[in-house]
């Protein structure tokens, strides 16, 4: 097959790895890198489809460090050498060029990009790459009612597609998040349980952030004492472990606060704020809450 730089290639691509066992989203620089090392594999392995979806993923770890100029620079070459019968490629590329346009608070771009990737992979049978798509278009959405519409047209799809049923987790969260919106908040409390459920078949421990979310809901719904009851437990094991989660100690300082025991609130607004401190992407990303804990921490 004619290569990319030209010349004729021979296939390699049964030697290269399967580059998304390599992903590690709590470092997208170091995954970048490991992709980065497979690039002149890739390009000479024959293999077009292989090479086009690393540039792809190369793309999503750019933008995951907000380095959008060069995300939407590697996009730009994978556009260039899209062919009709790359289908997957082409998924891939709408999927990452509306991730990058996402995260860059661009979401009236990245919309028409997530319908043409839905479409296309919905077509093609490409069920996870449409089951992704619909979880971005929900995230996008910026009214609550069409978040919930487009979160239970993805639970519909999953439904229809069972293996796809890994996207569970993702969409009953987003969908919690949505009704919290709505103040919807028994809603929200069951999707937020249904998460915890779906850790507790597949062997797992809950996720502390969806006991969190539980917690909120609860709280807010008028009892205390059950938020107390799933909070309490978390911020224990944490404090066992020498570690600190500012989101923990803020659902922890709400549910004393609204026991009336302000200064024992006031004291894990402190500890919170501080944690929220120590995170970049917190304070670049969720500031209006960051900054509503610093005043609560400030409160006398």
């Amino acid at each position: 097959m004619a290569g990319f730089g030209g010349g004729i290639l021979v296939s390699q691509s049964s030697t290269l790895p399967d580059f998304i066992k390599l992903w590690n989203y709590n470092d997208p620089a170091a995954t970048e890198k490991k992709f980065r090392d497979l690039i002149e594999p890739a390009k000479h392995s024959g293999d077009a489809s292989y090479y086009l979806e690393l540039l792809t993923q190369v793309a999503r770890a750019q933008g995951l460090q907000d380095k959008f100029t060069d995300a939407h620079a590697t996009l730009d070459e994978v556009q260039m050498q899209l062919r009709d019968d790359l289908k997957t490629a082409r998924v891939r590329y709408l999927l990452e060029r509306g991730r990058v346009f996402t995260s860059s608070n661009q979401p009236e771009k990245a919309k028409p990009l997530f319908l043409q990737a839905w479409e296309l992979a919905s077509a093609a049978n490409e069920t996870k790459y449409a089951a992704d798509a619909l979880h971005m278009v929900a995230i996008i959405e910026p009214l609550p009612a069409d978040k919930i519409k487009w979160n239970e047209k993805a639970l519909q799809y999953i439904e229809a597609h069972p293996e796809e049923r890994r996207w569970l987790d993702a969409v009953y969260n987003n969908l919690g998040e949505a009704c919290l919106l709505m103040k919807d908040y028994q809603s929200a409390l069951a999707c937020f349980q249904r998460v915890v459920e779906l850790d507790k078949e597949r062997g797992r421990e809950p996720w502390i952030y969806s006991l969190k979310d539980i917690s909120k809901c609860q709280r807010l719904l008028g009892r205390t004492n059950e938020a107390m009851a799933v909070i309490q437990p978390v911020y224990d094991d944490l404090k066992k472990k020498q570690e600190s989660d500012g989101w923990i100690s803020g659902e922890l300082a709400e549910c004393l606060l609204a026991q009336g025991k302000k200064a024992d609130a006031k004291a894990l607004f402190k500890e919170a704020y501080a944690a929220f401190q120590e995170d970049d992407y917190l304070i670049k990303h969720e500031s209006e809450h960051v900054n509503l804990i610093k005043k609560q921490a400030e409160e006398d």
